[in-house]
């Protein structure tokens, strides 16, 4: 009890001190300290750092300016709880008000009150006392030149009672507030305020004898806004403010706010006041389109917030507590109609003109919905949903008017308005999808376009799209509207067909057979009536085209022939058009087509073993290093060695005293060396290659022939590639695969004429796991679709074997239109023929061994697996390089076939098993064909020239033996 005395003993020396100061001091210091209390939970939280902020209604105590800001309409209560019994009390009404010179004037007015309890600090010799505080205000704020900038103006009556004293003053407050535009700002968006105010401007405050100065203050500050409008907000303050009498000081503030839903303030008051220290606050906000505590709190379109705010602890004073609520709108801003007047006739182009509708949220956007149409109710339809039904509403919002547009302006210019009445509204939506509806004497606008005539607006032909052999083309569409201001009943319609220009080359419906009777050339006719047509009504009468006489035809179509109708503008009662008939006849196919023979060669090549270098050099040549027609030499040992992590190669180069100048080691190494890098820049691991020292090889006598002597000197100058004994695999034959296809065609048989030059044409294909499209083009002027014959699949056919495919033909003639027959069926077959399969080992110089002891292996376990196929046979063929003369090549190329023929039957009768014997007998006599037959893959692209003469490592591919392996009796 006695610390609460004395509390309320300190508060009353204070107010006294600054209220009824004597004459002791010629200075008189600034009082009405509760002035400078700003009120409001949220303000209070973020140490009053509002001068800049311009959501909060309480800002405009901090800064008038920020009256232009306000929302349509809102309020805040406030209250807190002070040291001892002493409270302060506000409650703030503001919002907009239409004025002569604007529609964007803001107003508020304000209570504010302090009370300090009755206290009688000496009861025997002293009355009771007590003390008060009380504010009333008004609030103006007006937005200049755009709706970022603000200016305010508060006019306050302020009345402070202390004991038997009392005084009073009026006061007012000026300041400015300006906003940027929101920017982008990472994956948020940011915008940034900034306020200057001059706060408590009146005269002095008397309650005796000697005035008080009021607390006059000039205040500056800025803040930050950042977030999304659904996600985390944060708000960033600072303000520097300076007080009459006293030392300025800062003060900065912070929010965050999740979701708009839950907030923490934060803020610092860096003033010498025992009262200004660190500040804290909560925040919870009840939305419409948030969370919600049903349709009454805080109702449709509106929210309500809670902020709650503590200040810490002083050196004589215990923590206090505030707390705010508050309800304000949250949808856009109420706006006008501007342009065209009510119920005005517009004779130009229209544009529909409103104002702005603001939307106080900030980071919310508008966007304007604009509906037009001639029918009011449409339009009614949609604007009452939206109280009614929100979910129709939107679905309604994109109804196929006369014209429905979006924009973030506030005007819209409509081309292309026939005349009539139209009847219009503008939708403000903002990304919650509150409407606010713009308002004139209703929420729906009106103006005119005079009409006078019934006109015929356009005859289409909407064709048939399909190739037939009737006579029915498609549909005449007649587009008539009523431009006049009355409704008009019993609209007759005469359409004639006249033939403009018959092809007597086509028979009556392009049929296969001649034996049709030409049809005779007389005039179709056809009458149409209409019930009625209101003002501005446009209306569609449709009629079926059957005509047999295929060309060019002239349609046309009066409205109201007999002149019946009171028609001001007659010239527009008629209308011609030319149509042509569409595409007739028939496109078959057999049902049933054998269309593919696949013939499969597989060849194992020799790959390359002595990588040959020029005379004095150490550069790797481009036919081993770089890729051709086939992956290149080097290329394969990387990739098998980047395959093969645990194996190895050695290099070993080679000088050629004969033709290297540089008789050297080193020029041997180098070549290894050069070898290494290509397989490293290939992407090989350094540790799996090793390098053996290099060797110079004997003076070799050359031959008379200069240009033999020349290629063997060529293949004396290398870099042998080896592998040990466990790593045969990366010296293997490189395997090439040719699928040769030999396709047959589906033929389609055509009758299909056209009266229009046809452009181009498609067939298309469709079975249950394939599809396929075929280009057809035509000769210039072509008006019959020829025969088809098609090559389904482009590489791989057989996706479409043994399954009923679907086909139609699509054809586009000169003039657009797209037609298409009915689908037909067929089913297709494969037939396959002959396999084929050889194995290339690479030889050695002038002898029947294999350049490697592992290749003997390697042939007897490839060719017992290709022969375990009984179907397939066998046949030795030797081969040989240009080097030498051409009887000695053949000759050596027949030993070599011979050897091998040789040691694989002998290797076949080491097993001594039955299908051994079988094998055996399935091997052809072995053949020689010298140099005649250099190595050469074919390709599907081309034959590829491998074993070039000229080359070393063509010559040493030529020194070759195949196994060459095939069946169904057919020879290669």
């Amino acid at each position: 009890m006695l610390k609460r005395l004395l509390h309320i003993e300190a508060w009353i020396i204070i107010l006294g001190l600054v209220a009824v100061f004597t004459n002791a001091s010629a200075q008189v210091r600034s009082g009405a300290a509760f002035l400078k209390m700003l009120p409001g939970a949220r303000l209070q939280s973020m140490a009053g750092a509002h001068t800049a902020v311009i959501d909060d209604p309480h800002a405009i105590f901090a800064n008038p300016g920020a009256a232009g800001f306000l929302r349509e309409w809102q309020w805040a209560a406030s209250y807190t709880k002070w040291i001892a019994d002493i409270y302060n009390a506000s409650f703030i009404y503001g919002g907009a008000v239409p004025m002569p010179w604007s529609r964007q004037s803001r107003f508020a007015i304000g209570l504010l009150y302090q009370g300090v309890p009755e206290f009688n600090n000496s009861a025997t010799t002293l009355p009771p006392a007590s003390a008060s505080d009380f504010v009333a205000s008004l609030s103006v704020g007006q937005p200049l030149i755009s709706d970022r900038i603000a200016v305010g103006a508060n006019l306050k009556y302020f009345k402070s009672t202390l004991a038997q004293f009392s005084a009073q003053s009026f006061i007012y407050d000026i300041g400015l507030t300006t906003r940027t535009r929101t920017f982008n700002f990472g994956k948020s968006r940011g915008a940034f305020s900034v306020g200057a105010a001059l706060n408590q401007n009146g005269s002095d405050l008397t309650f005796s004898r000697i005035g008080t100065p009021l607390p006059q203050t000039m205040r500056g500050g800025m803040a930050f806004y950042l977030g999304t409008h659904k996600g985390l907000n944060m708000l960033l303050s600072a303000d520097y403010v300076s007080v009459k009498d006293e030392k300025g000081y800062m003060a900065v503030g912070a929010e965050l706010m999740i979701n708009r839903l839950l907030a923490v303030n934060a803020g610092y008051d860096f003033g010498s006041d025992l009262f200004k220290k660190a500040s804290f606050g909560v925040s919870i906000r009840l939305d419409h389109v948030g969370l919600s505590l049903g349709d009454a709190l805080p109702g449709r379109h509106n929210a309500f917030r809670l902020d709650f705010a503590t200040m810490d602890e002083a050196d004589f004073f215990s923590r206090t507590y505030r707390g705010t609520a508050s309800h304000f709108a949250t949808r856009p801003e109420s706006f006008v109609f501007t342009a065209p007047a009510q119920a005005d006739s517009v004779f130009t182009d229209v544009v529909l003109r409103w104002n702005d509708a603001r939307d106080a949220d900030i980071f919310d956007e508008v966007t304007f919905h604009v509906l037009l149409d001639h029918d009011s109710a449409k339009i009614a339809d949609i604007v009452s949903a939206y109280e009614d039904d929100p979910g129709l509403f939107r679905s309604l919002l994109h109804s196929e008017l006369a014209f429905n547009g979006q924009t973030t302006r506030t005007f819209i210019p409509t081309e292309g308005l026939n005349g009539g009445d139209y009847y219009w509204a503008v939708a403000a939506i903002d990304k919650d999808e509150q409407v606010r509806f713009a308002r004139g004497e209703s929420a729906i606008a009106h103006f005119s376009i005079p009409m006078t005539d019934i006109e015929i607006k356009e005859i289409n032909f909407e064709h048939s799209p399909y190739i037939t052999t009737d006579d029915y083309h498609g549909v005449i569409d007649i587009a008539l509207q009523n431009n006049g201001e009355r409704a008009v009943r019993n609209v007759k319609l005469v359409l004639k067909d006249e033939i403009e220009e018959l092809d007597f080359a086509l028979t009556a419906l392009a049929s296969a057979s001649n034996d049709i009777e030409l049809p005779s050339l007389q005039n179709n006719v056809v009458e149409l009536t209409v019930p009625s047509l209101a003002p501005g009504e446009l209306h569609h009468v449709q009629a079926e085209w059957r005509s047999t006489l295929l060309g060019k035809h002239r349609i046309t179509v009066t409205a109201d022939p007999e002149g019946t109708l009171s028609d001001t503008q007659r010239a527009n009662n008629e209308l011609q058009r030319i149509f042509h008939t569409i595409p007739k006849g028939v496109f078959t196919a057999r049902d049933s087509v054998s269309v593919l023979q696949t013939s499969t060669t597989l060849i194992d090549m020799p790959l390359i073993t002595e990588i040959t270098f020029d005379p004095n050099s150490s550069m790797v040549k481009k036919e081993y290093a770089q890729d051709g027609a086939l992956e290149s030499i080097l290329s394969v040992y990387a990739e098998r060695l980047k395959e093969n992590p645990d194996r190895h190669i050695q290099l070993q180069g080679y000088v050629d005293p004969n033709s290297d100048d540089n008789r050297v080691i080193g020029l041997a190494d180098a070549r290894s060396e050069a070898v290494k890098n290509a397989l490293l820049q290939l992407g090989v691991d350094a540790s799996q290659i090793q390098i053996k020292p290099g060797q110079i090889l004997p003076f070799k006598t050359m031959r008379s022939d200069e240009q033999d002597s020349k290629w063997i000197l060529e293949e004396r100058r290398y870099v042998r590639i080896s592998a040990a004994a466990d790593s045969p695999l990366l010296l293997r034959p490189m395997r090439h695969q040719e699928v040769k296809i030999e396709q047959g065609n589906v033929l389609f048989i055509s009758d299909i004429a056209s009266a229009t030059p046809l452009l181009r044409g498609s067939l298309c294909f469709e079975s249950d796991s394939v599809k396929d499209q075929h280009e057809l083009s035509f000769a210039e002027n072509a008006a019959r679709v020829p025969d088809v014959s098609w090559r389904p699949g482009a590489s791989d056919p057989t996706p479409w074997f043994n399954k009923v495919t679907s086909y139609h033909l699509s054809v586009t003639d000169s003039l657009g239109r797209q037609f298409r027959t009915e689908k037909g069926q067929l089913t297709m077959t494969r037939d396959d023929r002959t396999k084929r399969q050889i194995l290339s080992v690479p030889l050695q110089f002038g002898k029947t061994d294999p350049m490697a002891e592992f290749y003997w292996q390697e042939i007897f376990d490839y060719a017992k697996q290709v022969l375990a196929d009984t179907s397939m046979r066998l046949r030795f063929e030797g081969h040989a390089c240009a080097i030498g003369s051409v009887e000695v090549n053949e000759r050596l190329s027949k030993e070599r076939a011979s050897r091998f023929d040789a040691e694989f039957k002998n290797y076949l009768a080491s097993l001594q098993n039955d299908p051994s014997a079988s094998i055996a007998s399935r091997i052809e006599g072995a053949i020689g064909h010298g140099e005649s037959k250099p190595l050469i893959l074919a390709l599907s692209s081309g034959d590829v020239l491998l074993g070039d003469n000229n080359t070393a490592m063509g010559r040493k591919m030529n020194r070759r033996i195949e196994l060459v392996f095939h069946k169904n009796g057919v020879a290669h």
